[in-house]
């Protein structure tokens, strides 16, 4: 898919979770290894290892699929698995400027709407990429996503149902054994079918991760905004005509809420 003189890769991937995280990762080697070195300066090398051997444990426990599919992208790529995982599991690293504005829109002449106005900085050099997956057991679905994420925000599955985000941040507390909120909906998109099914699933996890806008909709029209300020999440304005969310949960004002 070509955006004037960008070019977003389409990879296609089908099967059980280590096979489709191998294809994908074969199929976007080049973008996975040039994101990769884009992170390095971001990542604490001294404490990696041991980071990746506790979200191996977390991820075990919790969502055993999501580990061995993060492992076949690492096989795929050619990539260190423990950098794969470091990059999919909580993105604290650096500033977190207020970017995205996630958008609902219920009264178009095409029908319902989510989106987002993607407000990447003018030095954005991340790589993107479309993927388009039908899993041996789950929703087939379609993502865009940074190369090598596994990130179930900015997704729609075959049911009709669609969700998009804002980076946000979070100032409330996430230490503990939780599941990153992106890898939650990950999960979710391959198992729910409607906007209510999302909103009950995202959190049957203790979650933790940058914290973030979700706008959710679903083929029946159903919407909703979460605050999913983690490890909290509050759902805001269902079904109404138009709605956008603010970035907020880094204020200093939340942090005793």
């Amino acid at each position: 898919m070509s955006l004037g003189e960008n070019t977003l890769k389409l990879v296609e991937c089908t099967g059980a979770p280590f096979e489709m995280g191998y294809q994908y990762g074969e199929q976007a080697r080049e973008e996975i290894q040039r994101y990769l070195e884009l992170q390095r300066q971001h990542l604490n090398t001294a404490c990696i290892d041991n980071f990746a051997r506790n979200v191996k444990q977390i991820l075990q426990s919790f969502l055993p699929d999501v580990l061995e599919e993060l492992k076949g992208i690492a096989e795929g790529s050619q990539a260190d698995l423990n950098e794969i995982l470091s990059v999919n599991y909580v993105d604290t690293f650096g500033d977190n400027p207020e970017r995205c504005t996630p958008i609902i829109l219920r009264n178009s002449s095409d029908g319902t709407i989510v989106a987002k106005n993607n407000d990447a900085p003018m030095q954005e050099e991340n790589p993107f990429i479309i993927r388009k997956c039908v899993p041996k057991q789950g929703i087939p679905f379609i993502q865009v996503t940074y190369a090598g994420w596994l990130s179930g925000l900015d997704m729609i599955n075959a049911e009709g149902l669609a969700n998009t985000h804002g980076s946000v941040g979070s100032v409330f507390d996430k230490t503990g054994k939780r599941v990153d909120i992106r890898l939650s909906a990950y999960n979710v998109m391959q198992n729910c079918k409607t906007t209510e099914e999302f909103i009950q699933n995202i959190n049957r996890f203790p979650l933790t991760g940058k914290g973030f806008n979700i706008a959710v909709g679903d083929s029946n029209g159903q919407t909703a905004m979460l605050d999913a300020a983690v490890p909290f999440i509050a759902i805001r304005n269902r079904n109404k005509q138009f709605d956008y969310a603010t970035n907020i949960y880094m204020s200093i004002g939340l942090e005793n809420a």
